[in-house]
């Protein structure tokens, strides 16, 4: 099996997910403020002694969150994307580390969709973007889709 064999059918499936999404997403979409004018944390100088939020989120609008990982957690502080429709939402990624105790990415997800289902998927497999799916493994509502070809 090649690369591309794989990646072709995990795009396809990721973005047709995201389309729906998106479509919700834009028919509700009231703009709070621009991704461009977030001050991303970029760690502190000592992380044993960091204020920072372990998950920094911002709301984009409406319905659509971006979540970033503090980068004294992964030197990668990887960006995860939250997509609310009106019966489940979507979470693209889920960080690069799975201790909830200091990355508590499942509890910041609950706190922000209320009663939906989710539906858990990954831009791709690298493990800055899969390594919290231990979080999410066996909850309930929640649907965990592998980041490979058997997954989808």
């Amino acid at each position: 099996m090649t690369f591309g064999s794989v990646y072709h059918p995990l795009t396809l499936s990721l973005l047709a997910a995201l389309h729906i999404f998106l479509v919700q997403a834009q028919v509700r979409a009231e703009p709070l403020a621009a991704v461009s004018q977030v001050a991303w944390v970029h760690g502190s100088p000592d992380c044993n002694g960091g204020i920072d939020p372990p998950v920094q989120v911002f709301q984009q609008d409406t319905s659509t969150w971006v979540l970033r990982q503090n980068k004294c957690l992964s030197f990668e502080a990887p960006f995860m994307y939250l997509l609310l429709g009106d019966d489940r939402a979507l979470l693209l990624d889920t960080g690069a580390t799975d201790n909830p105790d200091i990355f508590p990415l499942l509890t910041t997800v609950r706190s922000l969709i209320g009663e939906r289902s989710l539906l858990v998927l990954h831009s791709h497999s690298h493990g800055d973007h899969r390594r919290g799916d231990e979080q999410f493994t066996g909850q309930a509502d929640i649907e965990l889709v592998a980041p490979n070809a058997a997954g989808l």
